[in-house]
């Protein structure tokens, strides 16, 4: 999964393709279980972290309750455009304040490929979420492929359940207009 040397040439290739995502809050422990999974594979935080961000978002682009709140992201926006439904393009632009299930204040930042940072930018644009909280949650995805039962792995599992659940609210929101606002029983408490 990761690869453990490179060549000088390709480091300065990859510099120059490189892209900081300051990351503000992750979930309690984020960076010790990367630290430890990283120096157990051999490779660097920085190396671990930019490899994880290229296959989470590439795991994320799978998933079915994604493909179906892309889906819903385009239906709304071509309604919207199409008729200039204000309401419509309000829900286009809304913005959660997604928080972690087990929050903790971290200053990180990560390196990503100008590609990846792109693909999360966009997904994180049809969630609704800010980009570092995403950035957070494309990591988890991918460690949480790595063989092994770990107790670690019951934290990430709980913050990924919590986001299929936001992702499957948001497309809600997107399609029938329903949201915070709406006082709907069903917001998520982060969307209240």
């Amino acid at each position: 999964m990761f690869c453990v040397r490179r060549h000088d040439s390709q480091s300065r290739v990859e510099d120059d393709d490189a892209v900081q995502i300051a990351v503000r809050v992750a979930p309690i422990g984020f960076r010790g279980i990367i630290r430890q999974l990283a120096r157990e594979l051999r490779v660097s935080y920085t190396h671990f972290i930019r490899k994880a961000l290229d296959h989470g978002i590439a795991m994320l682009d799978t998933w079915e309750s994604i493909i179906a709140l892309r889906e819903a992201y385009d239906l709304t926006s071509a309604a919207a455009m199409s008729s200039g439904d204000l309401d419509a393009l309000g829900r286009l632009n809304q913005t959660a304040a997604y928080d972690f299930k087990h929050p903790q204040s971290l200053r990180t930042s990560f390196t990503a490929s100008k590609n990846t940072s792109a693909r999360i930018a966009d997904l994180a644009i049809v969630c609704g979420i800010p980009l570092p909280r995403l950035a957070v949650l494309t990591v988890l995805v991918s460690v949480l492929t790595l063989p092994n039962s770990r107790g670690y792995r019951h934290a990430l599992e709980d913050e990924i359940e919590a986001f299929e659940r936001f992702v499957v609210y948001r497309r809600r929101v997107l399609l029938l207009g329903e949201g915070p606002d709406s006082g709907g029983a069903d917001a998520p408490r982060r969307l209240r």
